[in-house]
């Protein structure tokens, strides 16, 4: 029943001279009737949006410490892994030779030219030869060497020393030693030498 019905229906009762009992009874239950229809529902519950936000805060922030905190790439650490691996399978060299001219005319398509390193006393003597390879994406020569002493095989491998590609790393023409990186039961020693990076790997249970 509308409101305005209701409200129309009760002032004519009231206004009529007298009301028996069940005119009041049903009067009764018209006002009963009215206020169960007009009564307000109840509000459903909404999400609480103001928890969700909370929640994304907490997780963007955690996320952010983990990349914040992050610790930056070992650069010799990650020439050694790529210089061992690359020893461990040794694969066929391109060109055969003990002569370092040899080598020389044979490496064309690098920026500089393959030297005999300062630090290697009897790198003539054990040169076996070479083969392209490269060092974090720049190519290199990797030199093939063979110890007179024990007979065992080493990876010698030079390129051009790009600082701001492999960073800091020590100098022996600054008076720096070589850095020995241990990886894959093998020992490889880091340096630069004349603008160029070196890496030689060591066999350490050849050596004990």
């Amino acid at each position: 029943m509308k409101q305005n019905d209701f409200k129309q229906q009760v002032q004519q009762s009231m206004q009529s001279p007298s009301l028996s009992a069940e005119q009041l009874a049903q009067l009764d239950q018209l006002q009963e009737r009215h206020k169960q229809t007009n009564k307000p529902q109840p509000s459903l519950p909404q999400p609480s949006f103001i928890g969700f936000g909370v929640a994304a805060t907490i997780l963007i922030l955690i996320i952010g410490s983990v990349t914040l905190f992050q610790p930056s790439d070992n650069m010799p650490q990650l020439i050694a892994n790529e210089v061992a691996g690359n020893h461990i399978k040794l694969k066929p060299l391109e060109i055969s030779s003990s002569n370092m001219k040899d080598i020389r005319r044979y490496f064309t398509q690098l920026d500089f030219k393959p030297v005999k390193p300062v630090a290697l006393t009897s790198f003539e003597q054990s040169l076996t030869g070479g083969r392209y390879c490269s060092i974090q994406g720049i190519t290199a020569a990797q030199l093939r060497m063979q110890n007179p002493k024990t007979g065992n095989l080493q990876s010698l491998y030079q390129t051009v020393y790009n600082k701001k590609k492999f960073k800091e790393l020590p100098d022996i023409n600054k008076g720096q030693k070589a850095l020995t990186v241990f990886t894959k039961g093998i020992a490889v020693d880091i340096w630069v030498e004349n603008d160029l990076l070196f890496a030689l790997t060591r066999d350490q249970k050849a050596e004990e």
